[in-house]
């Protein structure tokens, strides 16, 4: 592998990163992984701030934590950094909330962790669950 592993993240991996049991730091450092999301997956996550709260079991403040550790972990890219690559995606996603996920991939000649198994069916982007990156070798 090398120096370091450049990864696209969609919603649902960033949703984990509030589970009390959350693996993904480790991965993160022990994998020299880098990851990239879109603004999107963000305004996601505030949208369903008192859901994740509510399912987690955390607070309010260990949620604007982690939230804010987010950004340190991943770098955030507005959609007009990577509005070329949208029609792209689009045409090969199997589903509209995975299209900037894709775009981003393509953008940055990248792989998207995900645990979407529909995702894994187009064969333009490498698609990797988050069992693959435990077992990246490394």
């Amino acid at each position: 592998m090398d120096e370091s592993l450049i990864l696209v993240v969609d919603t649902n991996i960033l949703f984990t990163f509030f589970w009390k049991n959350f693996l993904t730091p480790e991965i993160l450092i022990k994998k020299k992984l880098k990851l990239i999301t879109s603004e999107r997956a963000i305004n996601e996550i505030d949208k369903h701030a008192a859901l994740i709260i509510d399912k987690t079991g955390i607070t309010k403040k260990e949620f604007k934590i982690i939230k804010d550790d987010l950004y340190l972990l991943c770098a955030v890219i507005p959609l007009k950094e990577y509005s070329l690559y949208i029609k792209r995606a689009t045409d090969i996603s199997p589903d509209e909330k995975d299209i900037d996920f894709l775009a981003l991939s393509f953008m940055f000649k990248c792989t998207l962790w995900s645990n979407d198994r529909k995702l894994k069916e187009q064969d333009l982007v490498e698609v990797l669950n988050t069992k693959e990156i435990i077992e990246l070798s490394g």
